[in-house]
């Protein structure tokens, strides 16, 4: 059964995919959207058959780096089936040279500013992720520059000559 979502964070069309519009007209309605009436039968893309929808919350970009972010409020943890998407997203992304991965920014309340904030990068095994790591706003502001994008990606050019390399010399062997 597909799952109701336990905030009010949806747009219109998300509640309605979750067959969450029910029948409300308030009181004297102002405009067009006071009106909310779900007329559709939606079973028919239910998750028991096989649909799931994730939402993004961030493609995070400088230029043509670009790296994926879900961003977590009061601790909570990325479900299975949502890592499950993102996955699938990061194996497709990974052969872009200007990807740098999929990462999870967990807030102990909101944001930023109202309490700790912990970061980790998306693993596709048992794991999950990689450790948390705790940083404070100003380690997060760095990070969301990219600057550090630069470095890996040498690192990583590097291992591809290294690879190309062992398989020259297997080829030849």
């Amino acid at each position: 059964m597909t799952i109701k979502r336990n905030d009010q964070h949806s747009t219109e069309f998300g509640l309605w995919t979750r067959g969450g519009l029910q029948e409300k007209i308030k009181p004297e309605p102002k405009c067009f959207n006071d009106l909310i009436i779900q007329k559709t039968d939606v079973s028919a893309i239910d998750s028991d058959l096989g649909y799931h929808s994730t939402n993004i919350d961030y493609i995070w970009r400088q230029d043509y780096k670009y790296i994926l972010i879900e961003e977590k409020r009061f601790m909570s943890l990325m479900k299975d089936g949502q890592h499950r998407s993102f996955s699938m997203l990061d194996r497709c992304c990974e052969k872009d040279k200007n990807y740098y991965g999929t990462w999870m920014i967990r807030f102990e309340h909101t944001n930023p500013e109202d309490g700790k904030i912990y970061i980790s990068r998306l693993c596709r095994g048992k794991d999950r992720f990689t450790a948390e790591k705790e940083v404070d706003a100003q380690w997060l502001l760095r990070f969301l520059t990219l600057d550090w994008c630069n470095k890996q990606e040498k690192l990583r050019l590097q291992k591809e000559d290294a690879e190309l390399k062992l398989k020259k010399i297997i080829t030849n062997i």
